[in-house]
């Protein structure tokens, strides 16, 4: 990801380690100058960055190898840019088939934290905000559509995902902090999920078929 100053925030895999998670290095390239981030004191980690805010912020996740536990991590960098250790924000859903899981999904410019499929701080395993300590449950609709993943956030902490009853899936968003349903766009369509949203509150929509299309 790279955001509004043009700091990128990625993983590096070392000269003959490609596609090697265990050797992933976690890094940030702020002016284009690429600098690993700090990983701790793990003897065999996996950890990878993926997103970055306006304020330099760096999030991602972590895998614990000791402890098989998955956890949404970031790096927070000190007024002349010099990134501090790696802290854990959250321990998150592990698929250890395939690797995929929870993470700091997006960073706002004030910092604020989106986390996916966390296992800690919110009783039903909704996505979180996390800002400064402070949980903020990214909530469904009870009785109507319980179930809420979510895949972006803007400035104001509006975020776009889906809203699900277990058996449909449509297109959502939270404007503050509130779950809307939005209207389907193709009337056939059995998934449809809001894969972003700008500062505007436009949405950005996927919708698939039953056949798949």
């Amino acid at each position: 990801e790279v955001n509004e100053h043009g700091v990128i925030a990625g993983t590096i895999f070392p000269e003959g380690t490609t596609h090697a998670r265990r050797h992933a290095v976690p890094a940030v390239w702020p002016g284009g100058v690429r600098t690993a981030l700090d990983v701790g004191g793990a003897a065999t980690p996996i950890i990878h960055a993926g997103a970055v805010g306006d304020d330099g912020t760096v999030g991602g996740w972590e895998y614990d190898v000791a402890t098989s536990k998955r956890y949404a991590v970031r790096w927070v960098p000190d007024s002349k840019g010099v990134y501090g250790p790696m802290q854990r924000i959250s321990e998150v859903r592990h698929d250890t088939g395939n690797g995929s899981g929870g993470e700091v999904q997006t960073i706002n410019p004030d910092g604020a934290l989106h986390v996916t499929e966390p296992r800690q701080h919110v009783p039903t395993n909704s996505d979180l905000i996390w800002q400064d300590g402070m949980i903020t449950e990214v909530a469904g609709i009870p009785g109507q559509n319980p179930y809420a993943a979510t895949w972006d956030m803007n400035q104001e902490q509006d975020l776009a995902g889906s809203l699900s009853t277990g058996t449909r899936m449509d297109a959502a968003v939270w404007i503050g902090g509130a779950p809307q349903v939005l209207p389907r766009q193709i009337d056939r369509s059995y998934l449809n999920q809001a894969l972003a949203i700008n500062d505007h509150e436009d949405v950005v929509v996927e919708s698939f078929y039953p056949d798949g299309r």
